[in-house]
């Protein structure tokens, strides 16, 4: 095994080369692509390294996130890889985990760090990431490749309520039409922070007053914090532990955990929509 450390926008190489040089490993036989947020932008510059073994490629995609984009998520597709949305129910919990993974048959490349699949985590901010070069003769080695795929296929059979594909074919005008995809056409940045705010003020809702926060879950429902439908009997959050209980400010609130409809987070054990 040998290490190479990257500092992106402070050390000579960026995410670009790293990510190109991943997918160096003779014959492949498997790529695993994990990232939180994906632009369009951040798919063109690796789309050249990526399609050529797309059908031996599997991406997980935070989605619900407010920033991973309808048109990413059609320019992914586009490219032929086994995209797998990582949707954990919340606005709140962000499928966070970024690495970039190719393995043949007697070595293979991984590279974890800060890096999402878009023009910054790319290039243009300042990220962090750890280069491995791993000799699948080593048992070491072997073993550490052999772990990364096991526990990413997990998500998958461990967690299919919330790792789903999108339609084989679908349409861009129905990945916009998805809330819980960007448009890329509107302003992200703005989007997001009022996002941010607006969930937030919608918590200490909660805390403060549970029957104005039903009323604020509703209202806000369009604009994206989706995290905890009103049921009727309760408001839902991913603070609240599994059990239903949340404990803040000396304030202690009892929700039921049964999920009444929508979408059972098994990362969280909440409800989502």
């Amino acid at each position: 095994m040998s290490a190479t450390f990257i500092l992106q926008g402070l050390t000579p190489q960026n995410h670009i080369s790293a990510g190109a040089d991943v997918m160096q490993v003779d014959g492949i036989e498997r790529v695993l692509i994990s990232v939180a947020f994906v632009s369009s932008t951040g798919v063109d510059l690796l789309a050249s390294h990526i399609r050529p073994h797309a059908a031996r490629t599997t991406t997980f995609i935070g989605i619900r996130n407010g920033i991973t984009s309808a048109q990413a998520i059609k320019a992914l597709l586009d490219l032929g890889v086994d995209l797998k949305a990582v949707d954990t129910g919340s606005a709140h919990l962000v499928f966070h985990p970024k690495l970039y993974y190719a393995r043949g048959s007697t070595a293979a490349r991984l590279l974890v760090g800060s890096a999402n699949l878009t023009t910054g985590g790319l290039n243009n901010n300042i990220e962090a990431s750890v280069a491995v070069a791993l000799d699948l003769s080593s048992p070491e080695d072997s073993e550490l490749a052999r772990s990364v795929e096991e526990q990413f296929d997990e998500l998958s059979t461990k967690h299919s309520a919330n790792v789903s594909a999108f339609p084989e074919g679908i349409a861009l005008t129905a990945l916009l039409a998805d809330p819980r995809l960007v448009d890329e056409r509107t302003a992200p940045a703005r989007t997001v922070s009022r996002l941010v705010l607006l969930c937030h003020f919608i918590v200490l809702l909660m805390v403060l007053d549970l029957q104005a926060a039903r009323a604020a879950w509703q209202a806000a429902d369009e604009a994206g914090c989706q995290a905890a439908p009103y049921s009727g009997d309760g408001v839902r959050d991913v603070a609240f532990r599994p059990d239903g209980r949340r404990r803040a400010a000396g304030v202690t609130a009892h929700l039921p955990h049964a999920c009444s409809s929508g979408l059972h987070n098994s990362f969280s054990g909440q409800c989502g929509p």
